[in-house]
């Protein structure tokens, strides 16, 4: 027999082992309710119960169960299933029926915690005893019984749940290379899993969309110890060993070599002390002095040594509202069987940003100021991305196309390192011990700073919460407090922190795919295309809000904690930064918290004047830097200030009609 039937009551876990479950195997899953039920009636079952009431439902369940025909399939029953014996009797023919049992008390306390306070064939009992009466049903529907005791993180449950499933030793088989499937299903013409190296060179997925990772390693104790006293590369190199992708040991060697020309060689994120329970992570010690350089420099190279590898050409494209494009165009400058084309929002951009991408001499780079903001220059890049009629005319020209933004996994693997390096270097400072608990604070940008640390906590490194922090532009504040994703009525604001002036954050579709799986995902992010918002159930927030919180910090908000932070700590922040603290401030618990800092002060000089002039006068860039040098003693990297001595090459201001014939025209060169 080799499918997998999956019982247990709501709430035991039995989701989170699924979908880890296939993963692990490579086998379909079958979610009796979402697959069957609905599919078969086109109804939600809410709704399906509500018209048949009790009785009928579950006659409808055994009716629909008896039918099932499975191969190579993990069936998810519902709740309610085993409460007809014939369904069951008949299940067990068809595979290896699972029990998964938790105490009635550890679930009723999780459903009460979730809001539910009933659940199908109660009559006139109370929640604990229609628990007790459909695990009498159970007690006798299984082949094996998996008794889940400890109902802590997902991942740990399923942790648990695979080593007592490897010792069953029922034949499955795991499957070995490091694959990535899609956020919102297959379209037929693409392939349902692919590479590491496939996901890099052509990062859209079917309907355009994402690709995510099958599976995460695990980190254990052995891995954290192995590492204390490792330098960044080192840590770097053993990780994406972890992950085993198709990648060469050399190439990777290669890659990872460029972290040695950081500021420090040894350590290119140092973590500094500015208050005892708080940390500041610093991403941004060379080249473009923010934190994308850090996935970037190595994304860069790699990506030129696969296209080399396959004797092909790529057209990169990138779209930005900061440090994305600098950091992107100084990656790809000059490298080989690449041409990169970098699309900024007009007006959007610090001087300092702008300089540093339109005086960009490689020849092989195309830069193009759009007269939109940056969520409508990233949505003219992702339908690029699936335009069969620009993807065709590239074709001819003998060109494929790939993207540099977040939509690459290649970029997010590379940042996944620096979380787990901040925590070691808690460690190795004996400001924790190892294994204990954390919180990390990320500025909100696209979603993907927190998804990064997301993927590191999935693999089990200890962190309590993320806090999310955003400016005045803060739609994933109200996500993560409110259950709903709306810009309905929302508009843009610019503000002093302007990389995070962005209403879609794309990355989220990642967050959710892993949490509620991809009918649900597509479901939810159709609604936000369509409608302008989405809504989660109190079953869906609660999953979010174990993992994440959320708060925002208006300009003077902003303005005040730079200036504070100056006098006070004599610590110099950009604005993205302050939003972090503004966030530390507010959180009440006793762990100590490590902030990541985006980018250095130099990028946003003339906000960070304000705000320690507490003036709104308008500041040059060039000023700026002067003024809060000497006034401050900060010295100017020569990568900055050399800037303002540069040609500017890149001149063209265009609409977003004009977009595709910009860049047929560079290529036609």
């Amino acid at each position: 027999m080799k499918n997998i039937i999956l019982i247990g009551m709501p709430g035991c876990g039995k989701t989170s082992i699924w979908r880890l479950l296939s993963r692990k195997l490579g086998m379909e899953v079958i979610d009796f309710d979402d697959d069957v039920i609905e599919v078969e009636l086109e109804k939600s079952c809410s709704d399906i119960l509500c018209e048949l009431g009790e009785e009928k439902f579950l006659d409808m369940e055994e009716k629909l169960a008896l039918n099932l025909k499975l191969e190579n399939k993990i069936l998810s029953c519902s709740g309610s299933v085993p409460l007809r014996k014939k369904a069951m009797d008949y299940l067990k023919t068809q595979g290896h029926v699972i029990y998964i049992d938790i105490p009635v008390e550890t679930i009723e306390k999780r459903l009460k915690r979730m809001k539910v306070d009933r659940i199908v064939w109660m009559k006139n009992m109370t929640l604990r005893e229609i628990l007790e009466y459909r695990k009498s049903f159970y007690d006798i529907s299984y082949h094996f019984k998996f008794h889940n005791d400890w109902l802590g993180s997902k991942e740990q449950t399923f942790r648990n749940f695979w080593k007592w499933f490897s010792e069953l030793e029922l034949g499955f088989e795991e499957t070995s290379l490091w694959s990535f499937i899609e956020t919102r299903w297959n379209d037929k013409t693409k392939k349902t899993k692919v590479s590491f190296s496939e996901a890099i060179l052509n990062p859209s997925a079917s309907f355009g969309w994402l690709y995510v990772p099958e599976i995460l390693p695990y980190l254990g104790t052995d891995f954290l110890e192995k590492h204390i006293n490792s330098s960044y590369s080192e840590l770097s190199l053993d990780l994406l060993k972890e992950f085993n992708i198709d990648i060469d040991k050399k190439e990777l060697e290669d890659v990872i070599s460029l972290y040695k020309k950081f500021d420090n060689p040894e350590n290119p994120a140092p973590v500094i002390k500015i208050k005892d329970d708080l940390f500041s992570c610093e991403l941004y010690h060379w080249p473009t002095r923010a934190f994308k350089d850090m996935a970037l420099q190595p994304f860069g190279t790699l990506l030129s040594k696969l296209a080399k590898k396959k004797e092909e050409d790529f057209l990169i494209m990138i779209a930005t509202s900061w440090d994305t494009g600098p950091a992107a165009l100084e990656s790809l400058s000059n490298k080989e069987n690449i041409k990169a084309v970098c699309l900024y929002p007009n007006g959007w951009t610090s001087d300092v940003q702008r300089l540093q991408m339109v005086t960009n001499s490689a020849e092989n780079v195309l830069v193009l100021s759009v007269d939109w903001n940056f969520d409508d220059t990233q949505t003219a890049l992702k339908n690029l991305l699936k335009d069969k009629s620009f993807i065709k005319k590239l074709e001819e020209k003998e060109v494929n196309l790939s993207a540099a933004n977040s939509v690459n996994f290649g970029r997010i693997i590379f940042q996944i390192i620096f979380h787990i390096h901040s925590y070691l270097e808690l460690v190795r400072n004996w400001e924790i011990k190892i294994w204990e608990e954390i919180k990390s604070v990320v500025p909100s940008w696209n979603f993907w700073n927190v998804l990064w640390g997301y993927y590191a906590k999935k693999m089990w490194l200890p962190i309590k919460e993320f806090l999310i922090a955003s400016n005045a532009n803060n739609v994933l504040t109200d996500f993560i407090t409110t259950w709903k994703y709306d810009l309905r009525d929302r508009d843009f604001q610019k503000t002093s922190a302007p990389a995070m002036d962005i209403l879609i954050s794309s990355n989220i579709e990642r967050i959710l795919f892993h949490e509620f799986w991809a009918k649900r995902t597509k479901r939810l992010l159709n609604s936000l295309q369509k409608n302008n918002h989405y809504k989660l159930t109190s079953d869906e927030l609660y999953s979010i809000k174990e993992t994440f919180n959320a708060s925002f910090a208006t300009d003077k908000e902003i303005k005040d904690t730079i200036k504070k932070y100056v006098e006070e700590d004599n610590y110099l922040m950009d604005p993205h930064t302050a939003t972090c603290i503004k966030c530390y401030e507010e959180d009440e618990s006793d762990l100590k918290k490590v902030i990541f800092s985006t980018a250095e002060w130099t990028k946003f000089a003339p906000n960070v004047l304000k705000s320690i002039n507490s003036t709104e006068e308008n500041y040059t860039d060039d000023f700026a830097l002067k003024e809060i040098s000497e006034k401050l003693n900060k010295p100017i990297t020569p990568i900055i200030s050399d800037l303002f001595e540069k040609n500017i090459v890149h001149t063209k201001i265009i609409k977003k009609e004009e977009i595709e014939e910009n860049i047929l025209e560079f290529l036609g060169k």
